[in-house]
């Protein structure tokens, strides 16, 4: 249980008076995002929001895609779409060269949508939030070890010495 996670919940109840509605989907299936959009309308009366953090990408016309399932919604609830950017879109590294490249495509991605998407009055947003505790930054920090020959916490120090706060963020900071 994550209590400092549950009182921030706590406070979204008290000050709006309504619940958080939590939706997981996966968003290769297209069945799965349309079934999400439809229970967010049917319980909340619309969709404000849209949070896109996916690993991979597909091809194809945004409007075919299967999270644009959303987009009339968020069109009528003037809404916002928050795409989540690696950094290496703007600092490269060698040895993240397609994690770069996708990132870089993901920013011009945002810009392009942002501005096609302001005549409905939908805004598009990216945000960058550093690195985050995650399995796959535990991958990350285990192939920096290999490298050159070190411990995965040495690998860690090292890694995390170039980030400002000097320690990668999780769900609860």
């Amino acid at each position: 249980m994550n209590l400092e996670l549950d009182g921030k919940v706590a406070l979204v109840v008290g000050a709006t008076g309504r619940r958080p509605l939590e939706l997981v989907c996966d968003s290769t299936r297209p069945v799965e995002t349309a079934a999400a959009v439809r229970t967010v309308v049917a319980l909340l009366g619309g969709l404000d929001a849209l949070v896109n953090s996916v690993g991979a990408a597909k091809g194809g016309h945004f409007l075919e895609l299967s999270g644009a399932d959303a987009l009339p919604e968020l069109r009528v609830r003037r809404g916002v779409i928050v795409n989540v950017i690696g950094h290496r879109g703007k600092q490269p590294d060698g040895k993240a060269l397609p994690a770069g490249v996708a990132n870089a495509g993901l920013m011009n991605f945002t810009i392009g949508l942002a501005r096609e998407e302001a005549k409905h009055g939908v805004r598009v947003v990216g945000v960058d939030p550093a690195p985050v505790e995650t399995r796959r930054l535990e991958a990350v920090f285990e192939t920096e070890a290999r490298v050159p020959g070190v411990s995965v916490n040495e690998a860690r120090r090292r890694w995390l010495s170039h980030v400002p706060l000097g320690r990668a963020a999780t769900a609860a900071r």
